[in-house]
């Protein structure tokens, strides 16, 4: 059961990315100096596909897990190393979203009031 539901979410995946990447063509292109609007699109769709590609690929080799057996084993616990990875980066780049207050800080929330 677990295995066809993860069989079942990665030809999803793999259908969503097919889409994403024909879209990117839906824009101009351009060349690698000077880049169209559909040039990060495109980037972004194949990368998609080589990563659910590969998802894919994976899932379909694995044999079936009976109900019985554990969920995860020894190997299989939390990543921290991604956790340690990510979190920088989340911190890094989380103001860059948010708009330009009138204060001049990136948020005005941290910024303290001028008298």
């Amino acid at each position: 059961m677990r295995t066809t539901n993860q069989k079942i979410i990665a030809v999803v995946l793999f259908v969503f990315s097919l889409i994403y990447f024909s879209s990117g063509f839906k824009y101009k292109i351009g060349t690698h100096k000077v880049m169209g609007p559909g040039f990060f699109p495109l980037l972004i769709g194949v990368l998609l596909l080589v990563c659910t590609g590969i998802h894919l690929l994976r899932v379909m080799k694995t044999k079936g897990r009976e109900d019985g057996e554990a969920e995860t084993s020894a190997g299989e616990g939390v990543n921290y190393r991604a956790i340690v990875g990510i979190t920088p980066l989340f911190w890094s780049t989380r103001n860059s979203f948010l708009p330009p207050s009138p204060r001049g800080s990136p948020c005005s929330f941290f910024s303290s009031p001028k008298a």
